[in-house]
C-alpha cells in the first residue's frame, strides 16, 4: 500500500455534527477538500447556520437533535438516501 492512500478519505462519507462553525467546520472543510462527501448536521435551533455553511463548503445539510432518539435514527434514514 503507497502512503499516500493509507490515510485517504477520496470517495468516503463523512458526517460531521455541529459543523456550522469553529473546529468542526474546519474538519469538514478538509474532508471535502480531500475528497470525501461531507455531510454537516446540526440541532434545529442553528439550521440555518448549517444551511449557509453547507452553501460555502458546497456540501449537504442535516438537522439532527443528538439527545434525540427518533431524530438520530431519522438522520440514519437521510443518510442511507
Amino acid at each position: 500500500m503507497e502512503i499516500e492512500h493509507l490515510f485517504s478519505v477520496e470517495g468516503k462519507v463523512a458526517l460531521i455534527t455541529g459543523a456550522s462553525r469553529g473546529i468542526g467546520k474546519m474538519i469538514a472543510s478538509q474532508l471535502q477538500e480531500n475528497g470525501a462527501k461531507v455531510y454537516i448536521a446540526s440541532h434545529p435551533m442553528d439550521e440555518e447556520e448549517n444551511i449557509q455553511t453547507a452553501k460555502e463548503l458546497q456540501c449537504h445539510s442535516l438537522t439532527v437533535d443528538v439527545t434525540n432518539v427518533d431524530s438520530i435514527k431519522q438522520l440514519v434514514r437521510d443518510l442511507e438516501e
